[in-house]
C-alpha cells in the first residue's frame, strides 16, 4: 500500500515535469517524508489514495494536493519559509498542541512560547540551511494530562520553504522508558546477585551471562570475549568430575518445559547448585536460563558438622566404655592381684628343677596379660592416667625390638623386614615408656597384618618445629616436636574406613599375636594422654603410614633403679587395703623382700594405728570405703606424723585425688595388680628419698 501511494504522487510529478529526472530535490524529499509518515501511521489508506488520484494534474495545484494529503494524515504540519516563519499549518488527527496551530501563522517557529523548545527549532532551522537535508528534533510538553513527547522532522521543500511534520511519540517514548527501566533493573539484578546466570537460545548458544558466571566457572575474559561456545563448553566440562552426565542433562533439558535442580561436583572439590528453567516466547521454547550457586562452604560446613557429630558419638561410646572399665577395674584387679603376685612367691619356694615351676610362671604371665587388658580399657577410654617423665623415643623403640613380644611377632612373620632410621640427636619427650612401647607394638601388629604377602615396615624418628600437621587436618599447638613415622607396604586402608580405625575392635585381631585386641584405640588414647597428634596416610594396594607428633622437653631422662634382687630392706611397712586377699598377698610379697610388715583393713584403722605407733612407710590403697578413701586417710596421718612416707596403690587409675595425695607428700603411684619386683622397686625408691617438707615433694 505504501508503494502504491508513493507511485501515485510520483506519477503526477512526472507528468508535470516531463521525466523523473526533472523532478526537483525538494519534491523528492517531500515524497519521501509523506511516504515515511504514511508508513508509521494508522490513517485511512483508501482516503489518501483517493486524495492523490483526484488531485490536479497541474503543478499550480500542488499546494491543494499537499493540503489534501495533510488533511488525511494524523500528524501536525507546518509550512515555513526559510527564515522559519509559519506560512501554513494543519492540526493532525488526535494531535495535541499547547496553542492552536492557526494562532502561530505569521510567527517564527523558533519564537514559540516555550524558550527551550524554540531554541531546539532554531538550531534545527540553522542545520537545515547548512545541510539542505532533513533534521529531526525531539521534545517534551508538560500537558495537563501529563508529559507528552513529540518528534519534529524538518525537511526542505522547493527553494524557499520548509515543511515540518510533528508526531506524538508519547506511547513510543513511554514504552522505551519502561523497557529501559526493565533493562536497568535486570542489569542491576544480574550484577548484584551472588549466582552465576547464563542464558542460552534453543540451539544451546550463549546469548547473555553476568560477571558472576564467569567468576564462578573461572572463565578467562579473553575466552568469553571470543564468543566461541564450543571452546567455552570444553573449558567448563574439563572442570567437572562427571562431564558426560552434565552434558547429557543439558541436552535433555533443552527440549523440555520443566524446571530442573541438581548439584555439580568439581574435580577440585567445589560444589555448585544448578537451577534451570525454560525461556518461553510466544508460547514456544526460545532457550533456557541457567543459575549456578557455589555451595562449597556450606557443603564443607555440613560435612564438618557430620564429622563433629560422629566424633561426639564416638566420644560418648568411649566414655561409656570408660565408665564400664572404671567400674570393673578396681574389683577385677584385686581379683587378679594374687594371680600376679603369688607365682613369684611360689616360684621362690620351688627348686629350679621342679616341673611345676614353669607352669606357675606361665600362670603369672597369663594373669599379667589379663591385667594389661584392663589397663588397655582404661587407656583407650582415657581413664588410665599415668605419670609422664622424660623419655627418649629412640631408646623405647630399640628396647621394643629386643622384647619377647616383638621377637614372637617376627617369628610368625618371617617374610616381613624391619628398617629403623633413628635421628641420633633426638630430644626427649614427656611420656610413659610402657605406654609408648604399647603404641609401637600395636602399630607394628597392624602393619604386619596388612602385609600378608610380606613387605617392609620402616620406622623412623626426627625432630622439627611445627605450626600445623602435615595433613593440615587438625589444629596443632606450635612448637618443637619429635616425629615418629611407621610406614608399611601392605594393603592400605579403604578411605571410607579411615574414620573408624580408632574405634575399639575395628580390626579383627589374630589370637595370641595382637595383645589386648584393642589395637588403634589404645594408640589413640596414649597419643592424647601425651598431648600429641597424629596423621594417617594410606593408599589402597600400596600401604599405610602413621605419623605421630610428641612435644619436646628439655628435661633429661631419669636413671632407672637396679634389678629386682636389689630392692630389699629391713624397714617397717604398713599395708592399708580393704580387700583381704589383696592385703594378705601384699604383706607376703613385701615380707619376702626382708621388710617387717603390719596390715590394717581400712583408713580408719590406719589413722588409729598412728595414734600410738609409727612406721617407715605406708602402702596405701586409694579406693576404700565410701567417704574415707586413701586421700582422706593420708590427710589424717600427716596431721599426726608430718612428712610420713607413703606409696599409693590402686586397681583403678591415677585420679586428681591421687595427685592431691602426692602434693601432700606421698610418693609413687603403683597400679594393681603388681608383681614382687614392682612393689619392691617402689618401696626402695620412696624409702631412699630424702625426707623433705611436703611443699618440696614432687607432684
Amino acid at each position: 500500500m505504501v508503494t502504491r501511494m508513493h507511485g501515485l504522487l510520483r506519477r503526477q510529478l512526472v507528468r508535470h515535469f516531463g521525466a523523473a529526472d526533472n523532478i526537483p530535490a525538494e519534491w523528492r524529499g517531500f515524497i519521501s517524508a509523506v511516504n515515511d509518515a504514511y508508513a508509521q501511521s494508522d490513517i485511512d489508506r483508501a482516503m489518501l489514495e483517493r486524495s492523490l488520484e483526484l488531485s490536479s494534474q497541474e503543478l499550480s495545484q500542488a499546494n491543494s494536493d499537499m493540503r489534501a494529503i495533510f488533511n488525511v494524515l494524523p500528524d501536525l504540519f507546518f509550512r515555513l519559509d526559510r527564515g522559519g516563519t509559519i506560512l501554513d499549518s494543519k492540526a493532525g488527527k488526535n494531535t495535541n498542541f499547547y496553542v492552536p496551530p492557526n494562532s502561530m501563522l505569521g510567527k517564527r517557529i523558533q519564537d514559540i512560547p516555550l524558550p527551550e523548545i524554540g531554541a531546539k527549532f532554531a538550531e534545527a532551522v540553522r542545520q537545515l540551511e547548512q545541510t539542505k537535508s532533513t533534521v529531526c528534533v525531539e521534545y517534551d510538553l508538560y500537558m495537563p494530562s501529563g508529559i507528552t513527547s513529540y518528534e519534529a522532522r524538518l525537511l526542505p521543500l522547493f527553494d524557499n520553504e520548509i515543511i515540518v511534520i510533528i508526531r506524538d511519540i508519547t506511547e513510543r517514548k513511554n514504552a522505551e522508558r519502561e523497557l529501559h527501566d526493565r533493562e536497568s533493573l535486570l542489569r542491576a539484578t544480574l550484577k548484584s546477585t551472588g549466582d552465576g546466570i547464563l542464558v542460552v537460545n534453543k540451539e544451546g548458544r550463549a546469548t547473555h551471562s553476568n560477571a558472576r558466571f564467569l567468576e564462578l566457572w573461572r572463565i578467562p575474559r579473553e575466552l568469553a570475549a571470543q564468543g566461541d561456545d564450543d571452546k567455552l563448553l570444553d573449558f567448563v566440562l574439563d572442570q567437572l568430575r562427571e562431564p558426560q552426565l552434565f552434558l547429557a542433562k543439558v541436552r535433555e533439558l533443552y527440549a523440555s518445559r520443566e524446571e530442573s535442580f541438581d548439584t555439580l561436583h568439581f574435580k577440585d572439590e567445589r560444589v555448585f547448585e544448578r537451577f534451570s528453567c525454560p525461556l518461553i516466547k510466544n508460547g514456544d521454547i526460545a532457550g533456557r536460563v541457567w543459575s549456578f550457586r557455589d555451595i562449597t562452604a556450606r557443603v564443607k560446613a555440613e560435612q564438618q558438622q557430620r564429622e563433629m557429630k560422629d566424633m561426639l558419638e564416638r566420644a560418648e561410646r568411649m566414655e561409656s566404655l570408660g565408665v564400664l572399665a572404671g567400674g570393673v577395674a578396681h574389683d577385677l584387679n584385686n581379683i587378679l592381684g594374687p594371680l600376679v603376685g603369688y607365682p613369684d612367691l611360689i616360684g621362690m619356694m620351688l627348686p629350679d628343677d621342679s616341673p611345676v615351676k614353669e607352669k606357675i610362671s606361665r600362670l603369672g604371665q597369663a594373669a599379667q596379660a589379663a591385667a594389661d587388658v584392663v589397663q588397655d580399657l582404661l587407656t583407650l577410654a582415657r581413664r588410665g592416667r599415668y605419670e609422664l617423665t622424660p623419655v627418649n623415643l629412640n631408646r623405647i623403640i630399640a628396647e621394643f625390638f629386643d622384647s619377647p613380644s616383638y621377637l614372637k611377632l617376627a617369628e610368625y612373620n618371617p617374610g616381613i623386614c624391619m628398617a629403623f632410621g633413628p635421628d641420633n640427636s633426638l630430644p626427649n619427650i614427656n611420656g610413659s615408656a610402657l605406654h609408648l612401647s604399647k603404641v609401637i607394638m600395636n602399630l607394628t601388629v597392624n602393619a604386619f597384618e596388612a602385609m600378608t604377602e610380606g613387605g617392609t615396615l620402616t620406622i623412623s624418628t626426627s625432630q622439627r618445629p611445627l605450626t600445623e600437621l602435615e595433613s593440615g587436618y587438625a589444629e596443632l599447638n606450635p612448637g618443637d616436636y619429635v616425629i615418629l613415622r611407621m610406614k608399611d607396604t601392605g594393603s592400605g586402608i579403604d578411605p571410607q574406613d579411615l574414620d573408624k580405625i580408632f574405634e575399639p575392635y575395628y580390626s579383627k585381631k589374630k589370637m595370641g599375636r595382637s595383645g589386648s585386641g584393642l589395637g588403634l584405640s589404645v594408640v589413640y588414647g596414649v597419643i592424647k594422654d601425651h598431648n600429641g597428634y597424629y596423621d594417617v596416610f594410606s593408599t589402597l594396594g600400596k600401604g599405610t603410614e602413621f605419623v605421630l607428633y610428641f612435644p619436646v622437653t628439655n628435661s633429661p631422662v631419669e636413671n632407672k633403679s637396679g634389678p629386682a634382687g636389689e630392692h630389699r630392706g629391713m624397714e617397717t611397712i604398713l599395708v592399708v587395703d580393704d580387700n583381704e586377699e589383696q592385703r594378705i598377698m601384699a604383706a607376703e610379697l613385701i615380707a619376702s623382700l626382708g621388710y617387717r610388715v603390719v596390715s590394717v583393713a581400712n583408713g580408719h584403722e590406719a589413722v588409729a594405728f598412728f595414734d600410738n605407733q609409727s612406721v617407715d612407710l605406708v602402702v596405701l590403697d586409694m579406693i576404700m570405703e565410701d567417704g574415707f578413701d586413701g586421700l582422706d586417710t593420708y590427710r589424717e596421718i600427716v596431721i599426726r606424723h608430718p612428712g610420713q612416707k607413703a606409696i599409693i596403690v590402686s586397681g583403678y587409675s591415677a585420679t586428681q585425688r591421687v595427685q592431691q595425695m602426692q602434693e601432700l607428700g606421698a610418693g609413687r603411684y603403683v597400679r594393681k595388680p603388681y608383681s614382687r619386683n614392682t612393689i619392691g622397686e617402689a618401696l626402695r625408691e620412696e624409702l631412699d628419698r630424702c625426707a623433705l617438707p611436703a611443699r618440696h615433694r614432687r607432684s
